[in-house]
């Protein structure tokens, strides 16, 4: 049996807990037994039941950022450690690296990067400083025991650090998949949605890297008859339909399964990703797709181009409206990552770590 540690600041509902989630549900709990410490209070929008309900110990530290810094973790995790001796430690994002690369040297390290991270950071935190925190979790990846890269992209971004392994995020197969058209029309009916009506979907935070603004401008320009497009997610752009009745913006919801499942149509115009659940999540679910040409949308479909997915250039508007135009939405089967592959690799390699 492998014990598991998992070091994340919260169990918030985002693209990276999402992840972590994913990876411990497929996990084989055979094999592993999973234990993830949070290091700050949780949110209100946690996920900590959603973890527990599988299975997962979730141990949490409860300190601000500010006590973080000022006393510190190690004896934090000495105290845990006694108690709960692990194998293997694995973290996803900047402070569960630094501070298993500070702390917990002693255990096998595994790090992925899940995004360009000089362009993540700079998003939320400022050039300046997200410029620091991308160096500061540059610099736990590169001494960890397995360097990981979720995407072929980040891969050939980060080659002079030498990465391990390519390990795709992948998406809940079990609760993304194609549905037939009786059960998207009952879906449409529970989340009142019209029946008649071809809808367009983007689902991601309403910020610069993500674009929303594309999407929304190329859908007015295309002047699609008998249709709506649906917003998923909410963030710093604020966005509203200036008095146009069929854009909808619903904001964070926790049913985008469901969302999908009544599209015909899933858009994204990001600029930049590590490898996007979002996509991921639209094409288990069948949907056609039209998103926007970079390197990790590509690693997403790199065995399907030809079967329902369409590429147009970043800030694209007039191209993305003539694609919206023209495509005849099907639904379509990808060959993409699912969460099953994503739990087998990493188990694999927790394996040869200890072997």
């Amino acid at each position: 049996m492998i014990n598991l540690l998992i070091i994340n600041s919260t169990l918030q509902r985002s693209g990276v807990t999402n992840v972590i989630y994913n990876l411990c549900k497929f996990l084989d709990k055979s094999k592993v037994n999973i234990t993830i410490i949070t290091l700050s209070k949780e949110p209100s929008d946690s996920r900590i039941t959603d973890f527990e309900s599988i299975g997962v110990k979730v141990v949490c530290f409860n300190k601000s950022r500010l006590s973080g810094i000022v006393v510190g973790y190690q004896q934090s995790f000495k105290n845990f450690l006694i108690n709960s001796p692990q194998d293997v430690v694995h973290t996803f994002s900047y402070r569960g690296t630094a501070l298993a690369s500070k702390y917990l040297r002693q255990i096998k390290r595994v790090v992925t990067l899940e995004a360009n991270l000089k362009d993540n950071y700079s998003d939320t935190y400022g050039k300046a400083l997200g410029s620091y925190i991308a160096s500061k979790e540059l610099a736990g990846f590169k001494t960890a025991d397995c360097k990981v890269v979720c995407s072929q992209t980040l891969f050939n971004h980060y080659h002079y650090l030498a990465p391990d392994l390519v390990v795709q995020n992948g998406a809940d197969e079990t609760v993304f998949y194609p549905v037939s058209e009786t059960e998207k029309k009952g879906l449409r009916v529970k989340n009142k949605l019209p029946l008649d009506k071809k809808i367009y979907i983007s689902v991601g935070s309403l910020i610069p890297r993500k674009d929303p603004n594309t999407i929304f401008n190329a859908y007015l320009l295309a002047k699609l008859p008998n249709s709506i497009l649906l917003f998923l997610g909410s963030g710093p752009l604020n966005m509203n339909n200036n008095g146009n009745d069929n854009v909808i913006f619903k904001g964070n919801v926790l049913n985008v399964d469901e969302y999908l499942k009544c599209a015909d149509v899933f858009v994204s115009a990001s600029h930049s990703e590590g490898l996007p659940n979002t996509v991921l999540e639209a094409a288990l679910s069948g949907l056609t797709c039209v998103v926007s040409d970079i390197p990790q949308h590509h690693d997403v479909f790199h065995h399907s181009e030809a079967n329902g997915v369409h590429f147009f250039p970043v800030k694209g508007e007039n191209k993305l409206a003539q694609l919206l135009t023209d495509i005849v939405p099907n639904k379509v089967k990808y060959d993409c990552q699912t969460a099953t592959n994503m739990a087998m690799q990493y188990l694999n390699c927790y394996t040869n770590l200890l072997n």
